[in-house]
């Protein structure tokens, strides 16, 4: 072999050593990209980070014209009632999900509207699902924060159904199953209902979910209760099962079940 076909065997040799070293940098550094979003991102209730990420676009693949609860596939529990199961979301949405999704796509995020097919309450920390924005009235009170009145009602064009959302600090120690059934305790005194309704947890350990007929105003009512460190937000739906629209009961159950918060 000549010394000039040896030298340019090892060029060759050379060549492919760092096309392949390369090749490892690149999806090294890829794979690192991947990890850290993942970890960044989105944080459910058992500290694992995950991040629905479009690596083609490099942008999250996010919408407010759909749900965002379906979208980021938040974690949910089961309800049972006599006809059917209901789901209910559980855990937490990262804030920077928000904020990414704020920035992204340009959209301004106000507690006093809606955001496409979801109502976003940054300065608290919660969101929910909104199907048909224009069937409902929406009012925000901040200061019912403070007061145990609602922070937020939404009533149907109709005035059938209602949607509210009321905030009460937590006593020291209380955990989800204590505060629902002293919730529990208190409407029964007060004769809400004749027998206590069932109970279905969350796996967070700081969500529940229940449903009864109001024996006092005969509204159907969905409950949904959950901690937010040393908080408790109480979601109620409620509706006239003899005058409500059942496109209406849809979209109030929309709303009490994909109530999630944002941390």
């Amino acid at each position: 072999m000549s010394s000039e076909k040896k030298a340019s065997d090892e060029v060759l040799i050379e060549r492919e050593r760092q096309k392949t070293k390369r090749l490892f940098i690149y999806f090294g550094f890829m794979a690192l990209i991947s990890i850290f979003a993942i970890f960044y991102i989105f944080k459910d209730d058992n500290g694992k980070r995950t991040f629905d990420l479009n690596l083609k676009e490099g942008k999250l693949s996010l919408s407010v014209d759909k749900p965002i609860v379906q979208q980021v596939d938040q974690k949910t529990a089961e309800y049972k009632t006599t006809d059917k199961e209901i789901k209910f979301t559980y855990g937490s949405i990262n804030s920077s999900v928000i904020d990414e999704l704020s920035k992204k796509t340009s959209v301004q995020i106000s507690p006093y509207s809606f955001t496409g097919e979801n109502y976003i309450n940054k300065d608290i920390g919660y969101l929910f699902t909104v199907t048909n924005p224009a069937n409902w009235r929406l009012t925000y009170h901040p200061g019912g924060l403070n007061n145990l009145n609602p922070i937020n009602i939404l009533i149907d064009i109709n005035g059938t159904g209602e949607f509210n959302v009321v905030a009460e600090n937590a006593s020291y120690g209380m955990n989800i199953e204590e505060y629902t059934q002293a919730n529990l305790q208190t409407l029964n005194s007060m004769g809400f209902f004749q027998s206590f309704p069932d109970i279905s947890y969350g796996n967070d350990g700081i969500t529940s979910f229940l449903i009864y007929n109001n024996t006092l105003d005969g509204l159907r009512t969905y409950q949904k209760l959950t901690k937010s460190d040393n908080r408790f937000f109480v979601a109620t739906a409620k509706y006239d099962p003899l005058y409500t629209n059942p496109q209406i009961i849809n979209e109030l159950e929309q709303m009490v079940t994909s109530f999630t918060l944002i941390k």
